[in-house]
């Protein structure tokens, strides 16, 4: 626990030290603070209270929610990179990247957001370049401006791309088991549209404000962008509320008016509960059994496709029956139109157009390596490719048919 020398008078306030007087400006040692990016938190709380509010939205008081403009599109997957800091500190190491990824892939473990999450291979993590950037780009920065721990809300597209719009930082050995879990957790949480679950609206009268605005240490409008009531016809209603949920912040007892009594405290939380994966998945539906099939059928003819004894037009014949199967079981267009585009000129089919034709269709199908979808190896994990004799035959056919056919 980190003490601020107070000099004056003080009182202990549930673990907490507070000054008694007005003169020393006191920051409460709250060690799972997680800033979130307040330029573009704030521009969001601008957006909402200025927005015109429907009745229906004003009724909406007792829901975990998603501003539904920032959700990922389901089509393709998120791409995630990694910002090398300036000077390299333990949350930059391998071996906390690693970490970070197997918490982050709880939010799309089966029955939870119906999502793809790209962080590249095992051996090699996508860092973050102008070659081959992310959706979400994370930093390790400890004097980010932001704070050390925080995320933009799902797709912000008025992040630069050569931004970060997440950052973890935490101090060797701070002793808190729970802590670094949480915050993940909770700030991947963010990164896919979720927004925190105790503006929902049932907290609004539980926190109480003077003592936040005195002790929290940020400002007035950091914290009303982060801890009131939020409503816009944006917002769409997912899951009653829930204290357990960690999208809630995890603050001192002394906030509350209520303390440990108040219907939001959280006390220290380090796993997703379960109306995190409801909301997760009502976030990110599953697709119908015969969009899976489809995809399970495109996956196989686009791996046919590869191979290199084909010749161009049966390649071409090959992704262009791939393309008509996948619109035909309502897969995403913009898969679709990617299929078409490579059958157009099979020279454009790069690594890593297969590599995103293979995540996609693999998360669609929902058909994984073993069944695993958590752990170290989940962030990679592609459909079984066809078996050698079935890759064998749709080539054979392809080769025996007239070129043009």
């Amino acid at each position: 626990m980190r003490l601020v020398p107070i000099g004056a008078a003080a009182v202990l306030f549930g673990g907490w030290w507070f000054a008694t007087n007005g003169s020393a400006q006191v920051v409460p040692p709250e060690p799972h603070r997680h800033p979130g990016n307040f330029a573009a938190i704030e521009q969001l709380v601008t957006e909402i209270n200025s927005a015109e509010k429907s009745e229906q939205i004003n009724k909406m008081r007792n829901f975990g929610y998603i501003m539904a403009r920032l959700k990922w599109s389901q089509s393709r997957p998120v791409k995630i990179c990694f910002i090398d800091p300036a000077v390299s500190n333990e949350t930059s190491s391998p071996k906390t990247i690693e970490r970070i990824i197997t918490l982050a892939m709880k939010w799309v473990q089966p029955s939870y957001a119906n999502l793809t999450l790209d962080f590249g291979p095992p051996s090699a993590r996508r860092r973050c370049s102008s070659a081959d950037n992310g959706d979400i780009r994370i930093g390790f920065d400890p004097k980010s401006p932001y704070g050390p721990n925080w995320s933009v809300v799902g797709n912000d597209s008025s992040i630069p791309p050569d931004k970060p719009t997440a950052n973890f930082y935490f101090e060797p050995d701070s002793g808190l088991a729970y802590y670094f879990p949480y915050t993940i957790l909770h700030e991947f949480g963010h990164a896919l549209g979720l927004i925190h679950e105790h503006q929902g609206g049932n907290c609004e009268g539980e926190f109480d404000f003077t003592l936040l605005y005195q002790y929290y240490g940020w400002t007035k409008e950091q914290i009303d962008a982060n801890f009131r009531h939020l409503t816009n016809p944006g917002i769409v209603q997912l899951t009653p509320y829930c204290k357990g949920s960690i999208m809630n912040y995890v603050v001192d007892k002394a906030y509350y008016y209520q303390k440990t009594a108040s219907v939001c405290y959280t006390p220290p939380i380090s796993q997703l509960a379960e109306c995190d994966q409801k909301t997760a998945s009502v976030a990110y539906p599953p697709v119908v059994a015969a969009q899976s099939q489809a995809a399970s059928q495109v996956y196989s003819i686009v791996e046919a496709s590869t191979d290199d004894t084909l010749p161009n037009e049966q390649k071409k014949l090959l992704l262009a029956g791939a393309a008509d199967v996948a619109q035909k079981a309502g897969l995403p267009d913009q898969l679709v139109d990617l299929i078409k585009r490579t059958a157009e000129d099979p020279t454009s089919f790069t690594d890593s157009t297969i590599r995103d034709l293979r995540l996609t269709l693999s998360n669609i199908s929902k058909i994984t390596v073993g069944g695993a979808a958590s752990g170290p190896a989940a962030p990679n994990i592609l459909m079984p490719a066809p078996s050698p004799a079935e890759k064998k035959l749709i080539v054979n056919i392809f080769k025996s048919l007239p070129a043009g056919q």
